[in-house]
């Protein structure tokens, strides 16, 4: 047996209750008026099946009317848990909203920008990558982004950031690269060691610019290396490389070029 101690009180905070799934919004799932009256008697006979109520709450009596809406039933009954449970599972998701890229001139561009363009409007997305590369901020591009910033690929408008043509072809490149930066660049200082990998079908015309992104034993300098550009067909791992990430943000916050 022990002596009698002093007590100690509980912890309340272990018995607070805080909410922190954020609340709907007006016009939300959650504000949506449950149905009420005859509605929720209506549909409340479908989730059962319950022909006789139906029959009852829509005054019909006669056998082919109740022989139609029983062969509706168990279809109104599957679409209703269908709704109900659309309807939970959309109160409990977050939604985002993005508004497009008006079309409005491009103009000089400054700080942080995130380009978000559709189909509809590539056109206008592809300019604004153009004019960020024009005005010297930092535009990396790797495996098929190289091609989007081509002249073109197979004929349809790209871009036009390098001066290169694409053009698809049959067989596909797969492989694992041990590259040397062949210059100073946003990614990679001259002479830094890189892993990467290549997987693509198109081609580039010509191979690599006049600054070239990356050489390698056996191989030709490939890439493009231009003010704040970087594109290659090599897919650097940049977990294993993280001072790739490192320059690339201090040349996204350093001050812009003069335009070329």
């Amino acid at each position: 047996m022990l002596a009698e101690t002093g007590t100690v009180d509980l912890p309340t905070y272990a018995f607070d209750r805080a909410r922190y799934w954020p609340s709907a919004g007006p016009g939300g799932p959650a504000a949506e008026e449950s149905p009420g009256g005859a509605d929720a008697a209506f549909w409340a006979a479908v989730e059962r099946e319950d022909l006789a109520a139906l029959a009852e709450l829509t005054a019909q009596d006669a056998t082919e009317s109740l022989e139609r809406l029983g062969a509706a039933l168990p279809v109104l009954a599957g679409w209703r848990r269908q709704q109900r449970d659309r309807s939970t599972l959309d109160g409990l998701r977050y939604r985002g909203v993005w508004q497009p890229y008006p079309g409005t001139p491009v103009g000089v561009l400054s700080g942080t920008w995130w380009i978000v363009a559709d189909e509809r409007r590539a056109d206008e997305g592809e300019a604004a990558v153009a004019e960020l590369a024009r005005t010297g901020r930092p535009v990396v591009a790797e495996g098929a982004g190289l091609l989007w910033l081509a002249r073109e690929l197979d004929g349809l408008p790209m871009c036009g950031v390098l001066d290169a043509v694409g053009a698809s072809r049959d067989g596909l490149v797969v492989g694992y690269r041990e590259a040397t930066a062949a210059g100073d660049s946003v990614v990679a200082r001259a002479g830094a060691t890189v892993v990467g990998h290549k997987q693509h079908a198109a081609v580039l015309t010509p191979r690599s610019g006049e600054r070239a992104a990356w050489r390698w034993e056996g191989g030709a300098p490939e890439g493009f290396v231009w003010r704040g550009v970087h594109a290659s067909q090599l897919v650097p791992h940049w977990a294993a490389h993280p001072e790739i990430a490192a320059r690339l943000v201090a040349a996204a916050v350093a001050p812009a070029e003069a335009p070329a």
